[in-house]
């Protein structure tokens, strides 16, 4: 393909402003509320052991910059006035009129083929540019590969069997996947392929744009990016409380599902008292054992007399097979009695980039840096989560967090 076809952005890549996950939405409204003139750097980080083609950088200066064409999907409004209503009529309009900022976006492909890509912006602004610019680098990157000529989406899609299985399990579970999707065509057949076989299991979609389309609820909880801008606000040992407060504050009460592995679960459960433990409904496992995540939050919620199966936990860490499925809920039911639809899956890529012969990017893009204060100096963050290997930031800051909070860094290695 050429550089003019790879560049039309008509059906592929990013549909709308709204063509992102809900939690992006979430989190932008708190950042919009509470701090409207902080600014943050983010970076992205590829996992795979890749290169990418030839040009891949100029082509996708070229297709972000049209991204500031982009409007709301048609119907947004009544959409998130039904669906979302903890966000307010100010901010819904505010949505409807948002444009994507392309100046925020650097991008560099260094003479080895890897990719620099850097964003710094007003919080509220920049944190759009995520899952954004992940899914237009997957879907790029296969068309520019040729791997997209050799997949015929309806005929080599698997999800309808999926979701399937997992109705006859009953087991609960939404879709994940826009930030490493194949492409959106095949996000968009995953969904209804998911809708048609999963029924009242298939509890909704993160993407608010497909969710529009197919008259879905948006799912999505907050994301680590939250917890560690309060790093840089408040510094190691409030950020997880005051991440929790501010939170509720914007919501009271609503979105309350909250993630607890930024600077592992072990410390988050050291501030979360018995006052934030009944006011969150639930909790969010997305790194580490599930199992040592489960019986966690089981005893700590025992030991706060709380009924634990009365919350929810949602597993979302690379959930690519349904033993896995299977696994994890069956553990949380049978072992501590807890309700198997309040046992949710949000599965991402095992949905929509799950093809024979194809290796979907292992890529994040994560806050790197932050100047909580306007005009105030800039603070740098980091995320120690429960596996070693998802331990981003300088390296400094990474161990200035850990001795601050007393994290054993043998201990982490120990893990996935």
């Amino acid at each position: 393909m050429n550089h003019k076809e790879l560049t039309n952005i008509e059906g592929r890549y990013t549909q709308s402003t709204l063509d992102d996950d809900l939690y992006k939405i979430s989190t932008q409204y708190a950042a919009f509320t509470l701090f409207p003139r902080a600014r943050v750097q983010y970076k992205y980080i590829l996992r795979s052991d890749i290169k990418f083609p030839k040009g891949f950088g100029a082509i996708l200066r070229d297709i972000i910059q049209q991204y500031s064409d982009l409007t709301a999907p048609e119907g947004a409004e009544e959409f998130l006035d039904k669906k979302c209503p903890y966000l307010p009529p100010t901010f819904v309009n505010f949505l409807l009129n948002f444009r994507f900022n392309p100046s925020e976006v650097g991008i560099i492909q260094r003479p080895d083929g890897s990719l620099e890509i850097d964003i710094e912006g007003y919080f509220f602004s920049a944190i759009r540019w995520e899952v954004v610019l992940m899914s237009t680098i997957s879907e790029l990157y296969f068309l520019m590969t040729g791997q997209a000529e050799n997949i015929d989406i309806e005929k080599m899609n698997n999800s309808a069997e999926k979701g399937k299985h997992l109705r006859l399990h009953a087991i609960s579970f939404a879709e994940f996947g826009t930030r490493r999707r194949f492409s959106f065509k095949n996000q968009l057949h995953t969904v209804r392929e998911l809708k048609k076989t999963g029924w009242d299991s298939f509890i909704g979609t993160s993407n608010i744009h497909i969710a529009i389309l197919e008259d879905l609820t948006p799912i999505g909880t907050q994301g680590h990016e939250w917890f560690m801008f309060h790093l840089t606000m408040y510094g190691a040992r409030m950020a997880n409380t005051m991440a929790m407060k501010n939170w509720a504050d914007v919501f009271n009460g609503d979105n309350g599902i909250v993630l607890s592995d930024t600077f592992t679960t072990d410390e988050f459960l050291k501030v979360f008292d018995k006052r934030m433990s009944k006011l969150y409904d639930g909790v969010r496992w997305d790194s580490g054992e599930h199992k040592d995540f489960t019986d966690k939050f089981v005893a700590h919620y025992k030991s706060l007399r709380i009924d634990h199966t009365d919350k929810h936990y949602v597993y979302s860490d690379s959930i690519s097979s349904l033993d896995k499925c299977y696994e994890i809920v069956n553990y949380g039911n049978r072992t501590h009695g807890i309700p198997r639809n309040h046992l949710p899956l949000g599965i991402g890529t095992w949905f929509t980039n799950d093809f024979e012969g194809i290796t979907p990017l292992n890529q994040v893009i994560k806050i790197w840096s932050a100047q909580p204060i306007e005009n105030g100096r800039w603070i740098d963050t980091c995320k120690i989560s429960d596996s070693f290997g998802k331990i981003t930031g300088e390296k400094e800051e990474a161990e200035l967090t850990m001795k601050a909070l007393g994290i054993n860094l043998e201990d982490l290695q120990k893990t996935k």
